[in-house]
């Protein structure tokens, strides 16, 4: 095992501004800094139930030289810490070579409190990538086992890019999968000793017609049935379109495979929530129409219904200035009322977006573009609820051309309007990653900041890890 060097430094709020009384009072903040100390981002976090959280970060520990190709060499990195003070459990690195880069892609708890973590394997050999999935034990951070999903017959790239752990504490990954001509979206599930009990690409089906497939996100339904979203074309070369597919846990046969929107849109889906009471499937994204040549795009919202895959109801959320709308993520409050949050842009800047609808018929019951400095790029990362049912964001505020601080928000979930506002930046520049919420209403972001540059010319980048408690 790996060990890192873990610096414990306490930083200053900058802004931060409370309406309704619960002010946001930075309890901890932890530093992580590899042995070589380049590089270091953290990039995913979860929470436990029992209140322990696990970050997963990349840090840069030297260069890979192939031939005349050059890349950078990075390490996986697992800390787990305890959410009340902060202080780490456990600490362990993957390295899948000195060949390879390790870039961290999901990670979550399963039911027994061990960690789970996916990374896409990049090989500067064979300049292609594969899925390495694990597990750690929850008390040392032992690896309880590891696998490689590569696939042998074709030298093109496997690439997890969401993960989810079901009741039963199985693991399921979305990814893509290359072909020598081509992609596949796929959906693969280990069982919980990490034995692979199926793999299932999104290809053509019937009616249902895929040339070429990609996916973004996975979730599990309250039985265990697997949705995957994406996009894919149904013609090589044409545009892709969103996807929803479903699949039996037991055995990954489809259960329903749909695209959200007609014939004349295109866009990606980039989220998925089901209903914990009925598993009716709730997914948000991006589209255009064909017609405007593929750009501007525009933030949807749709729910299906759980057993054929109809569209309920399907929502177009629009910015001005015909900019680049996406939204990224969506959650269900306590009341089945999906909130959903992106980034929309206006051509000259762009803003974190949050809105709130109506989970019967999709009316949106508030909605907010919430604005940084004019003439700078604001990108939303992440949005977690509170008990409440509250929304919490988190993104990169631009504070000007070559700066960037950490922005989080707490909105209320009745109306929209701001709880608290608060801005970190522990360094020269600082962006963020992921953020959570744990039972006790504490908020945890991740993320990197920029310590300067070194006597090489290095950019120094430690990763962070900061909570929030309330006040009072």
């Amino acid at each position: 095992m790996k060990t890192g060097i873990t610096t414990f430094v306490i930083s200053a709020l900058f802004g931060a501004s409370s309406v309704f009384g619960e002010t946001p009072v930075l309890a901890w903040k932890r530093d992580f800094s590899h042995p070589e100390d380049i590089f270091d981002s953290n990039k995913i976090l979860a929470i436990s139930r029992d209140g322990e959280i696990a970050v997963a970060a990349e840090a840069i520990t030297g260069e890979i030289v192939s031939g005349t190709t050059t890349v950078l060499n990075f390490d996986l990195n697992i800390t787990k810490y305890g959410t009340s003070t902060g202080r780490t459990r456990w600490q362990t690195f993957y390295d899948n070579g000195t060949t390879t880069a390790d870039f961290p892609k999901g990670i979550s708890f399963d039911q027994a409190g061990n960690v789970v973590v996916i990374n896409n394997s990049y090989s500067a050999i064979s300049m292609s990538s594969a899925m390495h999935i694990a597990k750690y034990g929850k008390a040392d951070g032992n690896l309880v086992w590891s696998r490689l999903f590569d696939v042998e017959a074709d030298p093109q790239s496997d690439i997890p890019s969401d993960l989810a752990v079901d009741q039963e504490n199985c693991v399921v990954v979305a990814g893509n999968s290359g072909r020598s001509v081509g992609q596949d979206a796929i959906a693969l599930r280990y069982s919980p000793s990490g034995v692979l009990l199926w793999e299932k690409r999104v290809t053509s089906q019937g009616a249902f017609m895929v040339a070429n497939s990609r996916a973004y996100a996975v979730t599990v339904d309250r039985d265990n049935a697997v949705a995957l979203v994406g996009d894919a074309n149904k013609v090589a070369f044409t545009p892709y379109a969103p996807f929803v597919t479903k699949h039996r846990p037991s055995d990954g046969a489809v259960l329903l495979n749909v695209y959200v929107g007609d014939s004349n849109t295109t866009g990606a889906l980039f989220d998925v929530v089901t209903d914990p009471q009925d598993a009716e499937i709730f997914v948000c994204g991006a589209t255009s129409l064909l017609s405007d040549n593929l750009d501007p795009k525009n933030g949807f919202v749709a729910r299906l219904d759980a057993n054929t895959g109809e569209i309920i109801w399907r929502v177009l959320l629009e910015g001005t200035n015909n900019g680049f709308d996406a939204l990224q993520f969506i959650r269900l409050g306590p009341e089945g009322h999906p909130i959903v949050a992106g980034s929309f842009s206006n051509g000259a800047d762009s803003d974190f977006y949050v809105a709130k609808l109506s989970r019967k018929n999709g009316k949106i019951l508030w909605k907010r573009r919430i604005p940084g400095k004019p003439g700078r790029g604001d990108t939303l990362r992440g949005l977690a609820m509170d008990r409440a049912g509250n929304p919490v964001v988190t993104g990169v505020l631009g504070e000007s051309a070559t700066v960037n601080s950490v922005r989080t928000l707490k909105l209320s979930a009745a109306t929209g309007a701001t709880l608290w506002d608060t801005k970190l930046r522990p360094g020269a520049s600082a962006v963020v990653y992921d953020l959570g919420i744990d039972r006790k209403g504490n908020v945890f972001v991740c993320g990197a900041f920029s310590r300067g540059v070194n006597a090489l010319g290095d950019d120094q980048t430690n990763a962070f890890l900061a909570k929030y408690r309330m006040n009072p």
